[in-house]
C-alpha cells in the first residue's frame, strides 16, 4: 500500500497510531455483537453450545467495549497541546458527507433508496441530525477542544489530579447507577461525556503514561475478569429471578469500559514498539480507520450488512460462533480499509485535498477577522 500521508513514520508515534486501528477493529466486532447478533440474554441454557457462546460473547463484548473510549482518549492526548486548526473539521465533514452521498446515490441507482433529495440534504449536515451519532459528538468536541486545552495547560497540577478526582467519582456513580447521577445527563453518547475523555488523554498526556504509574497487563486482566464474572452473574441473576434490582452497565461507556480503556490506553501507550518494521504497516491503515466506521456503520450498509446479507443470530448455537466473529469482523475490516484507501487516492488524483486545504484556509481567514473585530470592540468597551 503506499502511503499518501506526507508525515513520515519516524514523525509518528507507531503506538498511537495502534491504539487507532485497535479501537476501531474493536468498534466492528462490537457492532457484529450488537447488532448482527442480537444476543438474547433471557435464553440461557445450562450445558448447551448457545451457554459456552454467551460467555465467550460477554468477554469479548467487555473487552471491545472500550472502543469509543479508546478512540476519544486518542484524540484528547493528541489534540490537547495542538491549535485549532479548521482542516480537522472539515477533513471529516467532507469525508462523512462523501460517505453518506456516495451510498445513498448508489442505493438509489440501484432502486433500494427512493428519498434521495431529503437524505442528501439530511447528509450535508452530519453535525446537526443522529446519522452518524459519533460524527456528531466528535466534530462538536473538534470544535470547544481548544477551549479545553486553554484551561487545561493553564491549570496547576493540584487543579488537574482534583478535576480527575471528580470524573472518577462521576464514573463510579454511573456504574453503580445511583439514584443521584443515572446516567441520562452523562450518557456515553453525550457530548459531555466526550468532553470528560478528552480531558482524561490530555491528564495522561501530561502525567499519566510515566513508568511511575504501578499499571501492568496484569492489573488489566484481573480487572477485565471482575468485570465479566460480574456481568455473568448479573445477566443470569436477573435471568433466574426476573429481577431489575442488579443493572448491567457494561455496554455503557461512561461506566466500567472508562477505566478499561484507561488501562489498556496506558499499557499501549508506555510499550517499547517504535522501530519494529514489521509494524510499520499501523502508519499506513491508522489514517484509514476513521472510514471503515463511515462505511459499515452507514444506516442502510448496517442493515444491509446485519439484517440482510445473512441471518447472524443462526450462529448462537454453533461452535464457529467466535471464529466467525472475528473472521466477519476482519473481512469488513480490511474491505472498508481498502475502499478507504481508493478514496483517498481519488481525492489525490482530483486534487480534492488541495481544494479542502483551500476551502479550510478561507474559513481560517473569515474567523480570525471576526476575532480581532470582537477583540477591538472588547479593548475599545475596556478602555472607555
Amino acid at each position: 500500500m503506499k502511503r499518501t500521508d506526507n508525515t513520515p513514520p519516524s514523525k509518528k508515534n507507531l503506538n498511537i497510531e495502534i491504539l487507532k486501528v485497535l479501537s476501531m477493529f474493536m468498534v466492528v466486532v462490537w457492532h457484529f455483537y450488537v447488532h448482527g447478533l442480537k444476543i438474547d440474554h433471557t435464553e440461557i441454557q445450562p450445558g448447551s453450545v448457545s451457554t459456552l457462546n454467551f460467555g465467550i460473547s460477554q468477554l469479548i463484548i467487555v473487552i471491545c467495549s472500550v472502543c469509543v473510549n479508546l478512540f476519544v482518549l486518542v484524540t484528547g492526548f493528541f489534540l490537547i497541546n495542538k491549535s485549532f486548526k479548521t482542516i480537522r473539521f472539515v477533513r471529516i465533514w467532507f469525508q462523512t458527507v462523501f460517505y453518506s452521498v456516495t451510498i445513498d446515490l448508489v442505493l438509489y441507482a440501484t432502486n433500494s433508496e427512493t428519498n434521495l433529495i431529503s437524505n442528501i440534504w439530511t447528509d450535508i449536515m452530519p453535525i446537526c441530525n443522529n446519522t452518524y451519532w459519533f460524527v456528531r459528538q466528535y466534530l462538536r468536541l473538534i470544535i470547544i477542544a481548544p477551549i479545553i486545552s486553554f484551561y487545561l495547560l493553564r491549570l496547576t497540577k493540584t487543579i488537574h489530579h482534583l478535576i480527575m478526582i471528580i470524573i472518577l467519582v462521576i464514573v463510579l456513580f454511573l456504574t453503580i447507577r445511583n439514584p443521584f447521577c443515572d446516567g441520562r445527563y452523562i450518557s456515553g453518547y453525550s457530548i459531555l461525556w466526550f468532553v470528560m475523555l478528552f480531558y482524561t488523554g490530555g491528564y495522561l498526556h501530561i502525567y499519566g503514561t510515566s513508568n511511575k504509574w504501578t499499571i501492568s497487563t496484569k492489573t488489566f486482566c484481573i480487572l477485565l475478569f471482575l468485570i465479566w464474572a460480574y456481568t455473568i452473574f448479573v445477566l443470569v441473576y436477573k435471568h433466574l429471578y426476573n429481577s431489575d434490582i442488579l443493572h448491567n452497565t457494561t455496554y455503557e461507556y461512561n461506566t466500567f469500559p472508562y477505566f478499561l480503556s484507561v488501562i489498556l490506553f496506558i499499557i499501549i501507550k508506555r510499550s517499547n514498539l517504535n522501530g519494529k518494521r514489521n509494524l510499520n504497516i499501523f502508519y499506513d491503515i491508522a489514517p484509514l480507520t476513521f472510514g471503515v466506521y463511515l462505511i459499515h456503520d452507514n444506516n442502510k450498509i448496517r442493515t444491509l450488512i446485519w439484517d440482510q446479507i445473512y441471518s447472524w443470530g443462526a450462529l448462537y448455537d454453533s461452535l464457529l460462533l467466535t471464529p466467525t466473529a472475528i473472521c466477519i469482523s476482519c473481512i469488513i475490516f480490511t474491505i472498508c480499509i481498502s475502499i478507504d484507501y481508493l478514496r483517498k487516492e481519488l481525492f489525490r488524483v482530483l486534487r480534492i485535498d488541495i481544494l479542502i486545504n483551500l476551502f479550510s484556509k478561507f474559513i481560517d481567514s473569515i474567523l480570525i477577522k471576526i476575532w480581532n473585530k470582537i477583540s477591538g470592540i472588547l479593548k475599545i468597551t475596556t478602555n472607555s
